[in-house]
């Protein structure tokens, strides 16, 4: 079955390559899809893809004809080559019980699907303001809420999918044209089926212009303390570094937000709660106070947007706020380990624990 999809570069030190490059891509773009308005640009993998796999245009073009269905060999996801090469992968590795790897790739088929949606239905504009405002206010059934956000949700309808193609796989009492047909649209419908939900009540808010935003309040939280910014650093840097406090709840939602693996959140975590990083912590608050103020990120769309400006390197008089939170991360004892990983991916974890943490707590 599948004799004829080989990949080119195919011993165990190109694989585990190919496999670092798609894990560190598909966590990059996962945690960037809690900024708003992000746009992932699977683009700029394509070359790396074909370098890493092997793969040229001559051989997708005999996947096409000799593997992909009759019925789909013109249809246009077929003819966009970045998800050719992607299911070929995916193919590949089924045919050699790489399972791993087919969820890998299978993860990055959702975030390629993600991104032809968001490029459809916001290809002419994108307000980061509505984007957040439709998130708030999405139904509390939708995958996006259910799931902690876009990223979360994602990794879950890519985790659905595979599981069932590979027990279907397993059973080896399938179509092998129904098989290929099924692995492409059965995860890009349920991926377009949550977007268009969203993407609807987004350009509803707009079309109502229920409101004006450039005057959008700063805070519309209630029961939030009246503590000045020092107060708040002081109290959450102590409750964290000298009495050691997790908020398990926070953690694990950062996680999700985050894409990082469960076990280095709960690391970090784990090393930060210690009173040697107490004053680092404290000036790191009092950093990100002075973007947004924190009393303000009760609300999910300003601690969004702060984040997104501490990605951007937002900066505070002479201090960059990211590089500051890169600093006391690798300053933790298991800093030497975080130095290798997707900065950004570790810089969104932070500032989600810490302004869930946060928002736990006075709001």
């Amino acid at each position: 079955m599948y004799d004829t999809v080989i990949l080119p570069k195919n011993s165990k030190s190109e694989i585990l390559k190919l496999k670092r490059y798609v894990s560190y891509f598909v966590g990059d773009e996962i945690s960037k899809t809690s900024i708003p308005c992000y746009y992932i640009k699977t683009v700029r993998a394509w070359y790396d893809l074909l370098n890493l796999t092997g793969i040229d245009d001559n051989l997708l073009k005999e996947f096409r004809y000799n593997v992909i269905p009759t019925k789909l060999r013109n249809a246009k996801i077929i003819t966009d080559k970045q998800t050719l090469l992607i299911l070929f992968c995916i193919i590949y590795f089924f045919k050699t019980k790489k399972y791993d790897m087919v969820k890998l790739f299978y993860q990055l088929l959702a975030v390629k699907f993600y991104a032809n949606r968001v490029h459809t239905h916001m290809k002419h504009h994108c307000n980061s303001e509505v984007w957040s405002l439709a998130l708030d206010n999405i139904s509390s059934k939708h995958l996006y809420k259910t799931k902690g956000g876009i990223g979360s949700a994602l990794l879950y309808l890519a985790d659905i999918e595979y599981q069932k193609k590979k027990k279907t796989f397993l059973s080896n009492n399938f179509n092998q044209d129904d098989f290929i047909i099924s692995l492409i649209y059965n995860l890009r419908h349920r991926i377009q089926q949550s977007f268009r939900a969203f993407a609807n009540l987004y350009f509803k808010i707009i079309e109502e212009e229920k409101v004006t935003f450039k005057d959008l309040p700063e805070g519309e939280a209630e029961n939030i303390q009246s503590n000045s910014s020092q107060v708040i650093a002081n109290k959450i840097s102590i409750l964290i570094c000298t009495y050691e406090q997790t908020d398990k709840l926070a953690l694990l939602k950062a996680i999700d937000l985050s894409g990082i693996k469960k076990e280095t959140g709960i690391m970090i975590v784990k090393y930060l709660e210690d009173v040697n990083h107490l004053e680092e912590l404290r000036f790191i608050i009092i950093l990100m106070d002075k973007i947004i103020d924190l009393k303000n990120c009760c609300l999910e769309r300003n601690r969004l947007q702060l984040i997104r400006k501490i990605e951007k390197k937002e900066r505070v008089s002479k201090y960059i706020v990211r590089n500051q939170i890169l600093k006391l991360l690798f300053d933790l004892e298991i800093g030497y380990k975080l130095k290798n990983m997707n900065k950004s991916q570790l810089v969104v974890f932070f500032c989600h624990y810490i302004l869930l943490f946060l928002k736990n707590r006075i709001c």
